[in-house]
């Protein structure tokens, strides 16, 4: 990233939608369904038959919360670098992901979806497809505690929740262009493209603790500046003389908008004309020189242009919705009784309704 320009970006409808997404809801699928092309450690010993919690009476295994939790943490934070507190949050998501997932197959299998047999087969082979050879096959699964019959039994589990997911959730959601129309018409600033400048930009890096670095990168930044304002090539001396990335395209930043440049890089850059070469402006990096070769004006992105996405996004939104309050309502008629690690195992089973 070039020292001119920062992270930020403005606000699209797929942004919104990750803001708003329930995480919960939205893990059930990623934190349940363990990928089976990531090698993992085998169970930590003593933890092999070790419950993490029971929904109606069906256990969920210690060994397979750690499991799903060691693809959501960075490596080697399950014993440091991480604090017990976030440790004990993260545990208790992936925990709860796992009973979400077990709450989703008892309701698939009470409402009579079948995974059969030629469904497991096939999605197996697409595993074994991900590895050089059946040893590195047989290596990996051994590697993970796992057997052919247990990984069988998992893509078994894996379909029939993704089948009980579509049918409760994915094909009640329907999102016709008016709703979506409806949407982009009330919230009008979500749509909006903010104004542009296609900017060049040279760097000249100085060394901030040493006074006279500063004083040579400050006169070689006003030589390129004079040179360049008397009809010297701006793409040429940047491929020359910058100390930026951005050398290789000549300078070339592309177009940028307010919040992506740094203050005053871009209070200098939205200053000025197209065509014209600023003097240099200091940061912490060093001196640049910018030029603007292009203004775009703020614009409204058209109905039209955005609405098959926006219809995808809304989709989106509007299943996790209903997902999350389809695991509510498991939950309250299940029992649910977490009896080890980031739960309160004295507090004995939480019920709510009937079973």
């Amino acid at each position: 990233m070039s020292p001119a320009t920062g992270a930020g970006d403005w606000r699209t409808i797929s942004e919104m939608k990750r803001t708003m997404r329930s995480l919960w809801a939205g893990a059930v699928l990623a934190s349940a369904l363990f990928p089976l092309g990531a090698l993992a450690a085998p169970p930590e010993q003593g933890k092999e038959n070790k419950v993490a919690a029971y929904v109606n009476g069906v256990p969920i295994m210690v060994r397979d919360v750690e499991e799903a939790l060691s693809g959501k943490l960075p490596g080697g934070s399950m014993h440091g670098g991480v604090s017990s507190e976030k440790k004990q949050k993260y545990w208790l998501d992936a925990a709860k992901g796992l009973v979400a997932q077990e709450l989703i197959v008892q309701a698939g299998r009470a409402a009579g979806i079948k995974v059969e047999p030629a469904e497991v087969t096939a999605r197996l082979k697409q595993v074994r497809s991900r590895y050089p050879s059946p040893e590195a096959y047989k290596q990996a699964i051994q590697a993970r505690g796992l057997t052919p019959a247990s990984v069988q039994k998992r893509i078994e589990r894996e379909i029939l929740v993704e089948k009980a997911v579509r049918r409760e959730v994915d094909e009640k959601v329907r999102v016709s262009e008016e709703e979506a129309r409806r949407f982009y018409e009330r919230n009008p600033d979500r749509f909006n493209e903010p104004e542009n400048v296609r900017l060049r930009h040279i760097l000249v890096r100085r060394d901030p603790a040493i006074k006279e670095g500063r004083d040579a990168a400050r006169r070689k930044a006003l030589d390129l500046a004079a040179r360049i304002k008397k009809g010297a090539d701006f793409a040429a001396l940047a491929r020359s003389e910058s100390d930026d990335p951005s050398r290789e395209q000549g300078g070339d930043l592309g177009l940028v908008h307010k919040g992506r440049l740094m203050p005053a890089v871009e209070e200098a850059a939205f200053r000025l004309k197209p065509g014209v070469v600023s003097d240099p402006v200091e940061t912490i990096y060093g001196f640049h020189i910018l030029k603007v070769e292009a203004r775009v004006p703020e614009t409204r992105r058209s109905f039209d242009s955005i609405k098959g996405k926006l219809i995808r996004d809304l989709g989106d939104l509007a299943r996790q919705d209903r997902l999350q309050a389809w695991i509510e309502t498991l939950s309250t008629r299940a029992t649910i009784r977490y009896v080890d690690q980031g739960a309160d195992s004295s507090s004995g089973p939480r019920r709510s309704g009937s079973p």
